[in-house]
């Protein structure tokens, strides 16, 4: 018995190696990691290249690094989706390493950057020395280059590769301008009232021929732009606004109708970034009603503006899906900014939005006061379609500590989660006071998610 105990043991631990592949092919990534301890041979199988054709580079900290760079000897020259996860600028150079080791793969189908910050070097001045953008950057032009299929490409929001974008793109129409799917050239500025800008030539987009989403600076939207965006595969458009330029043509409401039109599926997100000046004029600059818009999120502005608010439930009722406006706290702020004080018995901005926007999922507000019987008020009207809902309970006004828990216990109900809203401790410090955080701590993971 036992010697043919020990004869099956040494049947598993030789098997042919077609034979191991094609039993690990039917297993989870997960139950393959668990398999590969239980022989050497095993464990060879686990890193055969056909299972690591999606791969996750991670480089947020010391014990993080030693796997990234395992993986990247191992596959940089196979894998087909890769998503690069890089805390910088500290990290700056083991994400210029791997491109590197990136340039000469043929198979790359998907290349995803998600800094955690938006520039590469210690340095914000674009005129100081630039090493490691500058070598990111031609690396991703020979990337480009080889590669034979590429279809996702997207910069993570990186300022630095924001202002060398026009040769990306040229590079990118002249080897996949057939094939390319996902484009990222948005960006997040380090100071969003002084940076450099670039000149795109917005018909060049028109050689896109297969885009689905497509995310840009506001600087490059234009009646031209929209009206080259014609090929109908588009889904998603991202539109980040920054500083305000008061010599930006804007768009018309006529382009708007045309791009419609052409783009049927598409839905449009606009993300107004430590735009001061522009949320002060959303209402009359920027929005327009046959904006095809799906969410918006004003991050850091300052301010809210109420005209805005009053548009979105008038103009985007059947299209609106998400509403997310975030602010460090003001801790003067006496009443909430969403009631009309010069009307009488007006509603409350967020209560219409709940009401007439009839897809909408998700709402986010916080840093501004807000009365608990209007925060039930959207939970009601929305009820168990809202996946998203988040409030500070320091903003929350409220009678007293007992109707508000009533509040909450309600909400629970409708909702049918254990909804409580966020308390100073489990807020972001940017949250709580402007000067005590970094805003790229909660703007950089909502943006990123925007190109997928």
């Amino acid at each position: 018995m036992s010697n043919m105990a020990h004869d099956g043991a040494s049947c598993w631990d030789s098997l042919p190696s077609v034979i191991m592949l094609e039993i690990f092919s039917y297993l989870k990534h997960k139950d393959r990691i668990n398999a590969s301890g239980v022989c050497k041979n095993w464990r060879q199988a686990l890193f055969h290249p056909s299972f690591w054709k999606d791969i996750t580079f991670i480089y947020e900290d010391s014990m993080s690094i030693p796997w990234a760079r395992h993986l990247a000897d191992c596959f940089a020259l196979s894998v087909q989706n890769a998503t690069i996860r890089c805390q910088t600028p500290h990290w700056s150079p083991e994400l210029e390493s791997l491109l590197r080791n990136f340039q000469d793969n043929r198979n790359l189908k998907k290349l995803i950057i998600e800094p955690t910050s938006s520039t590469f070097e210690w340095t914000t001045n674009l005129n100081d020395s630039c090493i490691w953008t500058e070598r990111i950057y031609k690396s991703l032009l020979k990337i480009i280059s080889t590669t034979k299929q590429l279809k996702v490409l997207t910069l993570g929001c990186n300022e630095d590769l924001s202002v060398r974008s026009r040769e990306l793109i040229d590079t990118l129409i002249l080897h996949h301008g057939k094939q390319l799917t996902h484009l990222g050239l948005a960006s997040v500025k380090e100071d969003p009232e002084n940076y450099e800008s670039i000149h795109l030539n917005p018909i060049i987009f028109r050689q896109f021929e297969s885009l689905v989403v497509l995310t840009l600076d506001y600087e490059h939207l234009n009646n031209i732009l929209l009206d080259s965006l014609t090929s109908g595969t588009l889904e998603r458009l991202v539109v980040h606004i920054h500083d305000w330029q008061y010599d930006h043509p804007g768009t018309s409401n006529e382009s708007w109708q045309r791009f419609t039109l052409n783009n049927k599926r598409c839905g449009l997100r606009l993300n107004l970034l430590h735009a001061y000046v522009g949320v002060t004029i959303l209402h009359s600059n920027i929005l327009q009603p046959a904006m095809p818009l799906t969410h918006l999120r004003a991050l850091f502005c300052e301010s809210v503006n109420l005209r805005a608010l009053f548009k979105l439930s008038s103009w985007y009722s059947s299209s609106l899906k998400s509403l997310v406006w975030i602010d460090s706290m003001d801790h003067d702020e006496l009443e909430p900014p969403t009631d009309d004080y010069s009307v009488a018995d007006s509603a409350d901005a967020l209560v219409l939005i709940a009401w007439r926007c009839l897809n909408l999922v998700e709402m986010v507000y916080i840093g501004h006061k807000y009365y608990q019987e209007n925060l039930l008020a959207i939970a009601r009207l929305r009820g168990h379609v809202l996946r998203r809902f988040e409030f500070a309970e320091s903003n929350i006004i409220s009678e007293d500590e007992f109707e508000f828990e009533k509040t909450k216990s309600e909400i629970n109900e409708i909702l049918g989660v254990n909804w409580k809203p966020f308390t100073d401790a489990e807020l972001t410090p940017v949250l709580i006071d402007a000067v005590s955080g970094d805003s790229r701590d909660v703007i950089m993971p909502l943006v990123l998610e925007d190109a997928k």
